[in-house]
């Protein structure tokens, strides 16, 4: 339970930043491309059609131009992340040959991977709304960097202090900080929405 209630807050500071600074979120990381939505229909190669507001949606062409946006020496450790709500709405997306995005894994039962490179879910990216950032893809290992002061979570028990109301207290006690990474070429790219 510990475990659990400490990974979710730090997954939080991890994607968002903290007020104090000492976590720089993956949020802030703007470089990459912006949403144009599903545009590509065969409507629109003959010149019309309707057009999808890049602020609320994100087209096979949105995911393609942020795999084209990620310089080719982090493609191979690069992963997608993105939270389940993303996730289940590009899985109604298709390229232009009518081909879904997404390939289920027929081993795990699961839909992660998305143009070959595997999908993280993270509930703390935001869903797709104008001017958000709801997919990023990139090399994670090169591109964040996250340190612990001294050891992992410690937990402490405090029997002694409660014994009077006939409980046990524990308290759990975590430092650390983060940054973003950009050795000259970024490592992860963000795909923005448009704003409204």
């Amino acid at each position: 339970a510990f475990g659990k209630r400490y990974m979710r807050g730090l997954t939080s500071l991890v994607t968002n930043g903290s007020t104090t600074g000492n976590f720089t979120g993956l949020q802030s990381i703007t470089t990459g491309v912006t949403a144009l939505g599903n545009k590509l229909s065969t409507a629109t190669a003959f010149g019309g059609g309707t057009t999808i507001d890049g602020s609320t949606s994100i087209g096979y062409q949105d995911i393609a131009a942020l795999y084209a946006a990620l310089d080719p020496a982090y493609v191979d450790g690069a992963i997608w992340t993105m939270n389940s709500q993303t996730r289940a709405y590009l899985l109604g997306v298709t390229d232009t040959l009518g081909r879904p995005l997404f390939t289920p894994n027929v081993t795990s039962g699961g839909f992660d991977a998305l143009l070959g490179k595997r999908v993280v879910l993270n509930q703390y990216m935001p869903n797709i709304a104008p001017g958000k950032i709801a997919v990023q893809f990139g090399d994670h290992k090169a591109g964040f960097l996250w340190r612990q002061v001294k050891s992992d979570l410690r937990i402490f028990k405090l029997t002694e202090r409660y014994i009077s109301q006939g409980a046990v207290g524990f308290i759990g006690f975590a430092r650390g900080g983060s940054n973003v990474l950009n050795p000259g070429v970024p490592p992860i790219v963000s795909l923005t929405q448009a704003a409204s």
